[in-house]
């Protein structure tokens, strides 16, 4: 005879409070016992908040959140794999993000792996989660609807005790659905969830008004939202705006190889563009509009158009931008300092630093103004080859002091010399399991280790114990970089693993090669040229695009 579950209420021991900044986890233990053995358990961890979003914006756990929930849109795609992240990658992923600041993210568009959600709960990051399904409505067959209702059921029901969940989206992204549709499903998520629980839908959607929470586009609807509207608001994609829907191009899509000059615009575009949101125009909104996410936070392939995505603070291996140290400095409190030069022959007059404290610093010898001070390479140079003043050679670098005594020294790069491997674990070292990747990178550098950022070379890859090299293998260096995964296989007792780069070119002044050693921890097509598509239905997504992505 079938007998329902009974609820047992109880209270955590120490119960402490979860937020961005104290992301505090308890863990819930439910053992099966019989005859005095336990014979099934399970532990869930979870977290304890509470929270309101109005006209006042965010208040967590009783008291108004001090500032703007900033953060990115996510795909979960990554270089070499696409979508089939393994479990730590996503927790690398979400670390980046929490490391320059953010505290927010959107899914884009549809729910991602539980990994990913454990990950924003251990790390504190919210997340607004989001029914799949993006510029598509099929107003012909019923059924289509009834598998979306059933989607909305089955994703809430996943992740509706989330620490880290900020609201539903339950609508389709950018889709011209009926009105009757969010009621719907805003009734679906009220059914499945118990308060607080808050859906969201983009203002100018049939059917919006019956959202918690509406969002806003564009610098003037930003600007001009008021405290006393009766609706909290979120800005739910800022920052890459195309010239247009078709060619695509905007200074905010930038690729990391570029250089200097298109990153610093990048960084720029993102902080302080007035014709669009900027973070400067986001942080001035009033308390009604209580946070934002930037499109997007990684570089990715695109299924609908033939450019890639270049604007993510992350590059496709989520190696940092100059905007990610932008960020950092504008969204964080411990004192950084990141110089956006890299004082090559051809670098940008303008010496741009990104700073969130006071910091004083010298150029060939003389106090350094970022207003006034113009980077002279040659100067540089003479100075650097003046052997009978070593005081003078000294002098030929950047040296900027922070206040706690630290100092940081940028230099040009000289003879490249080595390649210098590093893995980027993110804190969380590879597991031997056979399904874990981890990213590392070759960097060509001179013999100190300076980055030769435009140097180009084609670098080879090899594996010495047991682990599987994943990603184009040979591979041109951009940005003075080759990234490649690794996966260590698994293995029953921990074997050292050895990573080699080394150059295709052959000569007796080729031979640079670099390796690395570590030991990971135990576990417990088609190609051929694509016609140019569809006109009628590239007019249709570009016309999507301008109806949700409106300056005014």
């Amino acid at each position: 005879m079938f007998r329902p579950p009974s609820r047992y209420p109880f209270r955590p021991a120490r119960p402490l409070l979860w937020s961005p900044e104290e992301p505090n986890l308890h863990l819930l233990t439910v053992e099966v016992v019989r005859d005095g053995q336990v014979t099934d358990a399970v532990g869930v961890r979870f977290g304890i908040r509470d929270f309101t979003l109005d006209a006042n914006g965010l208040t967590l756990n009783g008291r108004r959140y001090p500032k703007k929930l900033i953060g990115v849109n996510r795909h979960q795609d990554y270089l070499f794999i696409g979508m089939a992240l393994p479990n730590a990658l996503h927790w690398r992923d979400v670390k980046k993000y929490k490391d320059c600041g953010m505290t927010v993210f959107r899914n884009a568009h549809y729910p991602q792996d539980p990994a990913f959600m454990d990950a924003c709960d251990a790390l504190g990051m919210f997340v607004i989660v989001n029914t799949p399904g993006w510029q598509f409505w099929n107003r012909d067959d019923p059924v289509f609807e009834r598998r979306v209702y059933d989607d909305i059921v089955q994703m809430v029901r996943r992740d509706r005790s989330r620490p880290s969940l900020l609201m539903w989206e339950p609508v389709l992204n950018e889709t011209r659905f009926p009105a009757a549709f969010v009621t719907n499903a805003v009734r679906l998520v009220r059914r499945e969830t118990r308060a607080p629980n808050y859906c969201v839908c983009d203002s100018i959607a049939a059917g919006a008004d019956v959202c918690d929470v509406a969002y806003v586009h564009g610098a003037r609807r930003v600007s001009s939202v008021r405290g006393a509207d009766a609706k909290a608001t979120f800005c739910r994609e800022w920052g890459d705006f195309p010239d247009d829907w078709n060619a695509q191009n905007s200074s905010s899509r930038v690729a990391r190889e570029w250089g200097e000059g298109p990153m610093v615009a990048q960084a720029d575009h993102y902080m302080n563009e007035t014709a669009w949101p900027s973070l400067k125009t986001l942080c001035a909104a009033p308390p009604s509009l209580f946070g934002a996410t930037l499109w997007h936070g990684a570089d990715h392939a695109r299924g609908y158009h033939p450019d890639n995505f270049f604007g993510g603070i992350l590059s496709y291996g989520r190696q940092k931008k100059y905007a990610w140290h932008a960020f950092k400095a504008a969204l964080t409190d411990e004192p950084y300092v990141f110089v956006a030069h890299e004082f090559a022959p051809y670098s940008p007059a303008d010496i741009t630093v990104y700073s969130n404290c006071a910091y004083t610093a010298t150029w060939l010898g003389k106090p350094f103004d970022p207003a006034q001070t113009k980077f002279r390479y040659w100067e540089a140079q003479r100075l650097t080859y003046d052997g009978a003043h070593p005081e003078r050679q000294r002098q030929a670098v950047l040296k900027v002091r922070l206040p706690d005594g630290s100092e940081i020294v940028k230099e040009r790069a000289r003879r490249f010399a080595r390649i210098d491997l590093a893995l980027d674990t993110e804190g969380l070292s590879p597991v031997a399991d056979g399904s874990d990747l981890v990213a590392l990178t070759a960097t060509l550098a001179d013999s100190e280790g300076t980055p030769r950022r435009y140097a180009r070379e084609k670098i080879r890859f090899s594996a010495e114990g047991p682990a599987e090299i994943v990603g184009e293998n040979p591979q041109e260096t951009r940005w003075g970089e080759a990234v490649v995964l690794i996966r260590p296989q698994a293995t029953a007792t921990p074997r050292p693993i050895t990573v080699r780069a080394e150059l295709v070119r052959r000569g007796e002044y080729a031979r640079q090669n670099g390796f690395l050693t570590f030991t990971p921890g135990l576990a417990s097509v088609t190609t051929g040229h694509a016609a140019a598509g569809d006109a009628r239905r590239l007019r249709a997504v570009e016309q999507q695009q301008k109806d949700f992505n409106v300056a005014d």
